[in-house]
């Protein structure tokens, strides 16, 4: 018997030409439909709380949590994603100082 050479997705689950991630489109559509409530910050212009922008910190700025965190300490009030991404890369460049040396004690 030939070889089936279709490019669906196989019986045995393994991954194919025509979704080569293996994704399941009802998990996307679940996914969507949880987050059809939430106030996603998609739009460049609107603005966001720190902390609403934090739970994103990946997707939107593509950096840590923690990074994140350290980035945006002190920083109060709503902002832009642009704005926030300003922020990050800012405080990504800065240097850091290099540790005091303590004095000997005799």
């Amino acid at each position: 018997m030939p070889k089936n050479n279709s490019t669906d997705k196989t019986p045995d689950n393994k991954i194919s030409e025509t979704n080569p991630d293996n994704i399941n489109p009802e998990d996307n559509k679940a996914s969507e439909e949880a987050n059809a409530g939430d106030n996603t910050p998609e739009d460049e212009t609107a603005k966001f709380t720190v902390e609403r922008l934090g739970k994103d910190c990946y997707r939107l700025f593509g950096v840590s949590s923690s990074t994140y965190d350290g980035a945006t300490y002190g920083v109060k009030g709503e902002h832009t994603v642009e704005e926030v991404r300003n922020i990050i890369d800012s405080w990504l460049k800065k240097q850091v100082a290099p540790a005091k040396k303590k004095e000997d004690k005799e």
